[in-house]
């Protein structure tokens, strides 16, 4: 690699590479910085994207303790309760509707038991 790059610069006999030499080489520099950049660039995008779902998630968890805070707690929240599910106006479609949900609030009711 070395001797290729050493092979391309024109040596112009006074000690002194030519300029388009020197050019290159700045170009090259340069599209090796902005390359960097880019680099960089897109790790900071790959920070900041965590850092806002972390900032999200903190903010979740902050609605709700504020939420269950300013929520007053009921004697009742602890108890058993009586759920009376009625078929409203449909006919049979009601009650069969009704009936499901009875028997959803049924199992949940025996699986949490």
């Amino acid at each position: 690699m070395q001797i290729r790059r050493e092979s391309r610069l024109n040596w112009n006999g006074n000690g002194n590479y030519a300029a388009k030499d020197i050019r290159f080489g700045v170009e090259a520099r340069a599209m090796m910085l902005k390359g960097v950049e880019e680099l960089v660039d897109a790790v900071k995008v790959t920070m900041a994207t965590e850092d806002m779902g972390e900032a999200i998630e903190e903010k979740l968890r902050l609605q709700y303790l504020l939420l269950r805070s300013l929520v007053p707690k009921n004697d009742a929240d602890e108890r058993e309760c009586i759920l009376e599910i009625r078929a409203g106006t449909g006919g049979e479609e009601a009650s069969l509707f009704a009936m499901d949900i009875f028997r959803m609030y049924e199992k949940y009711a025996h699986k949490n038991d």
